[in-house]
């Protein structure tokens, strides 16, 4: 009876070993068709990297572009030069298996917001130069010098791979998911309207003009306009201007308050102080009027006169102002807006065109 009780018992425990090995030689092999799949992304090969995964989900829509070959490569190659993973758990039913990975990839979050910050101080760079546009070309080498500048860590992001037994191959299942993932969800960080906070969005746009050169400003600003007068003058004087706002205008973000739609965010400017420009102006040329030179000048050469020491004035001035003021901003779905007015204008230009309304009469 106990021999009989001692067979029984070793039959049982070699089959529970042979379905153990069986199940334990289809995980292996699960294991190896994952492994295959995940280690193509370290190829330098964009097109490999591409039969690996959805690389619609790597880059923005504008950014794929099939002309664009040479430097997608290089962008898909930067992305994964720090790729590793750890496959932590399989299971196999029938047919179907199901792994769990933990991967390790670059901050995609970090990446996603440097990248709208510099394309977002790019396209107001643009639109005050001769092509007006942030070119396909120029936002892929963006992204692509951000990434090989090398100061994005790794994260660590746990996935869920499923795979289906097609006759005796592994396969696994693409899904949007696992693609995001494999990503670092880089592209739903990318298109989050939210990604950047509105007083970054503040910050990028205030940034972007101090970057700017007298002649740029001039352009962003519409300096050239405030007077309305000849276009030569006009000139004259909106590169004075802009020479003294690009010397003295800075900013200080306060706070900010917001909801799921709109924002404020208050914020310090420190600028050029017109109205001590217009009352240097005043002195200068009550004290020139009563010269023997203005009353030979007549109507046209004093008008010439009297623009010489506004120009003067403007160039010479070393005060500034600041103010506080609001800063509205509205969300549209794709970005923080900010609601231009002419709060933020006067602050800008110091007040200029209410300062020059009481010597309009002088110089136009």
């Amino acid at each position: 009876m106990k021999k009989k009780s001692y067979f029984l018992g070793l039959v049982l425990l070699l089959c529970l070993l042979f379905l153990t090995g069986c199940s334990g030689k289809e995980e292996r092999t699960v294991k190896k068709a994952v492994k295959a799949q995940l280690e193509q992304l370290k190829d330098f090969d964009s097109a490999v990297v591409q039969d690996c995964i959805s690389t619609e989900e790597l880059l923005p829509e504008e950014l794929q572009d099939e002309t664009l070959s040479q430097e997608l490569a290089d962008i898909f190659s930067l992305f994964y030069q720090d790729f590793s993973y750890r496959i932590k758990e399989v299971s196999v039913k029938k047919n179907q298996a199901h792994v769990t990975a933990k991967i390790k990839t670059l901050d995609a979050k970090a990446l996603a917001k440097d990248f709208s910050k510099a394309a977002l101080k790019e396209q107001i760079k643009a639109s005050v130069s001769s092509s007006d546009t942030f070119s396909l070309e120029e936002s892929c080498a963006l992204l692509k010098d951000l990434m090989e500048s090398g100061e994005y860590e790794t994260v660590s992001l746990t996935t869920d791979i499923q795979l289906q037994k097609n006759q005796k191959h592994w396969e696994i299942i693409p899904t949007q998911e696992l693609d995001s993932t494999l990503t670092g969800n880089f592209l739903k960080y990318a298109t989050d309207a939210k990604l950047l906070s509105p007083k970054e969005i503040v910050k990028v746009h205030f940034d972007a003009m101090k970057s700017f050169s007298p002649q740029e400003l001039c352009a962003y600003l519409h300096l050239d306009s405030i007077l309305d007068t000849d276009r030569q003058y006009q000139n004259s004087m909106g590169e004075a201007l802009a020479k003294q706002i690009s010397k003295h205008f800075s900013y200080k973000i306060l706070e900010e308050t917001s909801d799921s739609a709109q924002a404020v965010v208050q914020i310090s400017i420190t600028s050029v102080d017109f109205h001590s420009i217009i009352n240097s102006y005043k002195k200068k040329v009550s004290k020139w009027l009563k010269t023997s030179e203005a009353l030979s000048a007549g109507t046209q050469g004093r008008r010439e006169k009297e623009r010489e020491i506004l120009i003067s004035c403007i160039e010479k001035n070393k005060k500034t102002a600041s103010q506080k003021l609001d800063i509205h901003l509205v969300n549209d779905g794709v970005n923080w807006k900010i609601q231009m007015d002419d709060e933020i204008s006067n602050a800008i230009f110091g007040d200029a065109k209410n300062a020059i309304a009481s010597i309009s009469g002088d110089v136009e």
